[in-house]
């Protein structure tokens, strides 16, 4: 254990040295969340609600999505690390480290998350809640409302470090994984109801987009924070990314097991 924390804490440290590049992605992202409230005020406009959901809930909604959008589908994914073992040629020390190569990505993961809430998350979270005097008309959630979107989003997070563990030993075959992350990053970000709100297409179709893998990064944890789903549809869904989670948790290992013969074949 004390091998996998050390890897999260070296993570951790690593992405701290660049504190230019931290304040950058803090204006990325609070440029990203004007952008969206800009342009749902006008969709709004001369409307106090659309499809049950509020002005101000979805004011709460952007703040929330664009900032975890950042985290889940930014350009820190594992997938680009592992791309650059692969094309420096590291891959095979790695490989021989005396620790799993999938727990070390798992606790670099980890590692950047921490770093994630510490510098961008809670910071904009805070500095917009409060500055925003409208959201204060919000309800806020309960504990069981919180417990559950945390959970969620938990879940997620094991969902997403899976599929970027897919989409990085792709380099094995292509040396680089720069276009296939465009196309996985968009992929995501549809499915996860960060660019389309799930709630605008409807209810029926709503319901069924969030039995999909990403809906629990963004759309489920939030519309569980704000009280639209009951304790029997919240569990149903965490449920529901729990089985993805070990879909994809099975196809990493088995891909895995795939190409590391390839490793073996090329000498590292």
């Amino acid at each position: 254990m004390e091998k996998y924390l050390a890897f999260s804490k070296l993570t951790l440290s690593s992405k701290a040295i660049y504190r230019k590049a931290v304040l950058f992605d803090i204006f990325g992202i609070a440029l990203s969340i004007l952008l969206y409230f800009f342009l749902w005020s006008k969709v709004y406009a001369g409307h106090d609600t659309i499809a049950d959901f509020s002005y101000y809930e979805m004011v709460f909604y952007i703040i929330i999505s664009q900032t975890l959008a950042s985290q889940f589908y930014g350009s820190s994914g594992i997938n680009n690390t592992l791309s650059e073992w692969i094309y420096e040629g590291n891959i095979s020390i790695e490989i021989l480290r005396p620790v799993s190569l999938i727990a070390n990505l798992f606790a670099r993961k980890l590692g950047d998350v921490k770093f994630f809430l510490m510098t961008k998350a809670g910071p904009i979270i805070i500095i917009v809640m409060f500055g925003f005097y409208g959201l204060r008309k919000v309800d806020m959630p309960g504990i069981i409302n919180i417990s559950f979107s945390v959970l969620c989003l938990v879940i997620s997070l094991i969902i997403v470090f899976f599929f970027e563990c897919m989409v990085g030993f792709i380099s094995f075959f292509t040396m680089n994984s720069h276009g296939i992350s465009i196309v996985k990053n968009a992929l995501m970000l549809l499915m996860s109801g960060s660019a389309i709100p799930y709630f605008i297409l409807g209810n029926r179709i709503g319901l069924w987009l969030n039995l999909l893998p990403f809906s629990g990064t963004i759309s489920i944890p939030i519309q569980i924070l704000l009280g639209k789903y009951s304790v029997i549809l919240s569990l149903r869904y965490i449920c529901v990314q729990l089985l993805w989670s070990l879909v994809f948790g099975v196809i990493t290992l088995l891909s895995y097991q795939k190409v590391i013969k390839r490793v073996v074949v090329q000498g590292g």
